[in-house]
């Protein structure tokens, strides 16, 4: 779904909507009339075909989070061609690791393919649910918020993992971003 071209006020009526803002609030807020915010209602209902004021703000954060999405791959994929000498798997996790994102090069040999699909988790690409796993724990390591960068050994000897921390606009963590890769030699 292609992103509604909502107008600047549009959007400030769509985000206060979903603070929890009643169409009243949101012309207090904004300084407007009653009216006039149900009018701006009327036209952002059009652009994205909504029916009610809840399928309307669905439709609006759908077509967000599409964006986000082709962003957010479209970013790996430079930094996929930025590191065209190294064999290299980025995805990006949730809070409880599940990988959600995932943009491959040449991935590592150790890496399976049945363990780095979306929908998997780390548990699952690098075998393991043990907290003190190298992988696992510098994961756990960036969704407080740390990034960091660790040298695995067993399998995925030679292979390099940084993880760094996700965060929304506000600020808060909700996932990671990893790229695992071994240097051509």
């Amino acid at each position: 779904m292609a992103k509604p071209r909502l107008t600047l006020r549009e959007n400030q009526i769509i985000d206060l909507c979903i603070a929890g803002l009643t169409n009243e609030g949101i012309a207090h807020k904004l300084g407007l009339g009653l009216g006039t915010v149900n009018s701006y209602w009327v036209r952002i209902k059009l652009k994205v075909k909504g029916d009610a004021r809840a399928d309307t703000v669905a439709k609006v954060l759908e077509a967000r989070a599409a964006q986000n999405a082709r962003e957010l791959h479209a970013a790996i994929e430079l930094l996929l061609a930025a590191t065209g000498r190294t064999r290299s798997v980025i995805w990006a996790t949730d809070l409880e690791f599940h990988i959600h994102t995932l943009a491959r090069g040449e991935p590592p040999p150790a890496l399976t393919d049945a363990a780095s699909k979306t929908g998997s988790t780390i548990f699952d690409v690098f075998k393991s649910d043990d907290p003190a796993h190298p992988a696992i724990a510098a994961h756990r390591r960036a969704v407080k918020g740390e990034e960091c960068a660790v040298e695995l050994g067993g399998e995925f000897a030679g292979s390099c993992l940084r993880v760094r921390p996700m965060t929304d606009e506000t600020g808060a963590t909700i996932g990671c971003v990893a790229i695992l890769s071994s240097v051509d030699r």
